[in-house]
């Protein structure tokens, strides 16, 4: 038994009048519950995650802002599947008829390239209603996929919170429709979403999310309320249709602290016009800055003048398990930590005690030069600069896969 839906809106704007403070615990508990189920969940069988994070996107239902642009009708029977190539030239079709030509030729272009983000969506009788195509881009990639307009609309956005770095990559939401509706409410779009909220948590260096719009005026609202920005140089134009991009910045606001946002606006979604900012975007280092900054971060470890002027402080590494408003004294301490918890595992890899010793004796006990560091070891100076070199090498390499790793 479940209540009907007036019924259960009418007992929860009830007590939403009543006891608000009491809705609002409420609604905190039921979010950490779900929230919870999601991570506990196993990603391998997808239509058990997908149906978790269906249960946490529900609790917004209740959201003025968000139950305009949901649809929780469809009672999670809709799941993506890899295109038959029946399918694909029916999707094809489809695509023509709603964004031309070249768009046609741009979905076949991904397809072939990126199949395993290309999906449609079946209802009941396993019939397409739905196709949805994501590809990642890289910083390898971007160049040689910018002849598509969305690609270079993807890379003018993204330039404007730093490029992409090392294994870092960008999620393109490239198509994204309803087969008889296009780009409008229903239940397809909106298990397309929760589809991409899967998609976005599984993805590995994930530094930016940009999806584009064919009418990004009333799409605006509820990407705003999700902790989009709205990128206007990413716009771009393919068959005459003009396209408006939204993108979100990864490397500022990570996965879970994306969820906890989602949290607050369930209960609390800004009016229109009244968003909250964004967090301050992280600095945005490219690797042999990083690697010098690594270097200096060391060397002045136990000064905290010297250390308070270090690039990384500012950097995601640091910055990532702060709240956007962290001291400097909060800043500091992290980056001690991290700098600690990398030579730690450095001296604890099999067949690196070498390497972590120098790294120590050059930075960690004071040594006035490497000279000095190298007596201290007992080795020729040769060597102890040979091992030095290897071992900041390592340490750089560990710090560099955290500040551009999954961020979740």
């Amino acid at each position: 038994l479940r209540p009907h839906e007036n019924v259960r809106r009418a007992v929860v704007e009830d007590l939403r009048f009543r006891d608000p403070e009491w809705h609002e615990r409420l609604c905190e508990r039921a979010h950490a519950f779900f929230e919870a189920r999601v991570a506990r969940s196993d990603v391998r069988d997808e239509a058990a995650h997908l149906a978790c994070i269906y249960d946490l996107s529900f609790l917004h239902s209740q959201n003025l802002v968000a139950r305009r642009f949901f649809d929780w009708s469809s009672d999670r029977t809709m799941f993506p599947a890899h295109p038959t190539p029946a399918e694909a030239a029916a999707v094809e079709e489809c695509i023509r008829r709603f964004e031309g030509p070249s768009a046609a030729r741009w979905f076949r272009h991904w397809l072939e390239r990126q199949p395993e983000h290309c999906h449609v969506f079946r209802d009941q009788t396993l019939r397409v209603v739905g196709y949805h195509c994501a590809p990642v881009l890289t910083a390898a990639g971007l160049e040689a996929s910018s002849r598509d307009p969305a690609v270079a609309g993807a890379i003018a956005a993204i330039a404007q919170h730093g490029p992409l770095r090392g294994s870092e990559v960008a999620i393109l939401t490239r198509f994204w429709l309803d087969t008889r509706t296009y780009q409008q409410v229903g239940p397809v779009q909106s298990c397309m979403w929760l589809h991409m909220v899967r998609t976005y948590g599984l993805t590995p260096h994930l530094a930016h999310a940009v999806t584009a719009f064919h009418d990004v005026g009333f799409w605006e609202a509820i990407f705003t309320y999700m902790g989009f920005t709205r990128v206007p140089a990413g716009d771009y134009e393919v068959d005459g249709h003009r396209y408006g991009v939204m993108m979100h910045d990864w490397r500022a606001r990570p996965y879970r602290d994306w969820l906890a946002l989602l949290a607050r606006r369930e209960i609390h979604a800004p009016p229109p016009g009244a968003a909250e900012s964004p967090p301050p975007a992280p600095a945005v280092l490219d690797r042999e800055t990083f690697a010098e900054a690594v270097k200096d971060a060391l060397r002045h470890r136990g000064d905290d003048r010297e250390l308070g002027r270090n690039p990384l402080l500012n950097t995601r590494l640091v910055r990532g398990d702060l709240g956007a408003g962290a001291t400097l004294p909060q800043r500091l301490a992290a980056l001690r930590q991290r700098l600690d918890e990398a030579c730690d595992a450095l001296a604890r890899a099999v067949g690196q005690d070498k390497h972590a010793r120098a790294v120590v004796a050059a930075y960690g006990r004071g040594a006035p030069s490497q000279e000095a560091a190298a007596e201290a070891l007992g080795v020729p100076l040769s060597s102890f600069r040979r091992h030095l070199k290897r071992g900041l090498a390592l340490v750089v390499e560990r710090l560099w896969e955290q500040e551009i790793g999954p961020g979740r």
